[in-house]
């Protein structure tokens, strides 16, 4: 009987055991999938001052200057080789 009985608190400790661990794999997946989101949304933040930045500075330059900037920029670059 004592057997038996210590037979079953195994068992029970066991499945006590694998619930534990379940429970732990969950609680790092939570984790990971929290860090992720967190990641993500200061990527996103960064995107969206990034647009904020580009919005303005084609408020103050054209195509056209840009274009001409970086023709005259060639240039420089052509003369000094």
């Amino acid at each position: 009987r004592k057997a038996l009985l210590l037979l079953k608190k195994k068992r029970y400790q066991d499945q006590l055991l694998d619930k534990t661990e379940n429970q732990i794999g969950n609680l790092e997946r939570m984790v990971q999938d929290l860090e992720f989101a967190q990641i993500e949304a200061k990527v996103i933040q960064g995107l969206k001052v990034g647009n904020e930045c580009l919005k303005k500075m084609h408020e103050v330059m054209s195509i056209e200057e840009v274009e001409r900037i970086m023709d005259e920029t060639q240039d420089a670059i052509e003369y000094q080789r």
